[in-house]
């Protein structure tokens, strides 16, 4: 176990320097910081307590497990906020969790139900011990099923800003939060079985627990890292979705066809969509119009978001590019970004979404024609 922890420290100290060897660091950066800070506490918590069981690392060790959370969770909030910020009514989300440290001070300095025995473990018969114990796994499941809703809300938006999501699409970060709901419901599985009896070894299911823990918080390091770009929403104009959010719009049903007419001349005459990094932004300020207007008319008029209505518009165009004989020689990576995409995962993604085949399949059955 201590060669598997020394091992584990020396890579988080490597990631350390990593992010401090950053250029141009962002505060997602430093939050990343704050993770690994966040677990090499806990690992060397691990260390000691091997090393010297007592009261005081019996405590560092209760405190440091629950610890990573606190700084993984408000990263998520950080980077699915507007304003990229960190608001102080966050706070109420780790109340659970200064409660619980309070109740292990508690219990091993003041209510001496600390007993230092072969099993190295509290009174596990109060009910106290219980509520915290559980409650704190229980407690964290929920919070990242209700952050997973977030998420969802977060991706809906930005299809409303963005024409190109690889950049600010943050599905890793999902695959994260299911892991990590898979881990503290093992964790918290684990616990139970092991109170009434069902579970003998249990530091090994621990153990493969925290092995789960450390290559899915790999993971996100090495997705957080190269997550270089925030998604911009405007305060103003960040709740898109609903037609109920247009009913104090200043736009009539004239004006909002007229617009509808501009943007889709636009995007057939001079074939705006070809720019991979076009954003509502972009076209609002071609049009003179605010990002509200322009999402208002594609929601209303086209059905669409910003998002679907120019990758609607590049497929056609790529489309015509792959059934052309003469640009046959070209490859379809090429293609694809000449009619805007910026990537071969977004132009697959793109492809199969609509028609349900690759790109190279509808080639093939073009030819085959």
């Amino acid at each position: 176990m201590n060669f598997i922890s020394i091992a584990t420290l020396t890579l988080l100290l490597v990631l350390l320097l990593v992010v401090l060897a950053k250029k141009g660091k962002k505060i997602t950066d430093y939050m990343l910081f704050c993770i690994i800070a966040a677990i090499t506490g806990y690992v060397i918590s691990d260390i000691l307590i091997n090393i010297n069981y007592n009261q005081a690392t019996f405590t560092f060790r209760h405190i440091a497990g629950y610890l990573p959370f606190l700084p993984i969770f408000l990263y998520g909030l950080l980077i699915t906020s507007s304003d990229h910020r960190i608001h102080k009514s966050w706070w109420i989300y780790f109340i659970f969790h200064f409660i619980y440290y309070m109740f292990i001070i508690g219990e091993v300095y003041i209510w001496n139900d600390y007993i230092i025995d072969e099993n190295r473990k509290m009174n596990t018969d109060g009910l106290m011990y219980h509520f915290f114990f559980k409650g704190i796994h229980i407690y964290m499941i929920a919070l990242l099923i209700w952050f997973l809703g977030k998420l969802k809300n977060y991706h809906d938006k930005i299809q409303h800003y963005y024409s190109n999501m690889d950049s600010v699409d943050l599905s890793w970060f999902r695959y994260f939060l299911l892991i990590s709901i898979f881990n503290y419901s093992a964790s918290f599985t684990a616990m139970v079985l092991s109170d009434i009896g069902l579970l003998t070894q249990i530091e090994f299911a621990y153990l493969i627990i925290r092995i789960s823990i450390f290559l899915s918080l790999i993971w996100m390091f090495y997705h957080g890292l190269r997550h270089h770009v925030l998604a911009n929403f405007s305060e103003a104009e960040s709740k898109i979705g609903s037609s109920k959010k247009y009913a104090k719009s200043s736009l009539t049903e004239a004006s909002a066809k007229e617009l509808f007419e501009r943007i889709n001349e636009l995007f057939i005459n001079e074939s705006i969509f070809h720019n991979p990094d076009l954003k509502v932004q972009d076209l609002a300020n071609e049009l003179g119009v605010t990002n509200h207007n322009v999402s208002q008319v594609l929601n209303e008029i086209a059905g669409k978001s910003f998002y679907d209505f120019v990758n609607d518009y590049r497929l056609n165009y790529f489309k015509e590019q792959l059934a052309d004989p003469q640009k046959r020689r070209f490859t379809i990576l090429a293609l694809g970004m000449e009619s805007g995409f910026n990537s071969k995962a977004s132009i697959n993604r793109v492809f199969k979404q609509q028609l349900g085949i690759t790109p190279r399949q509808y080639q093939q059955q073009i030819l085959a024609s």
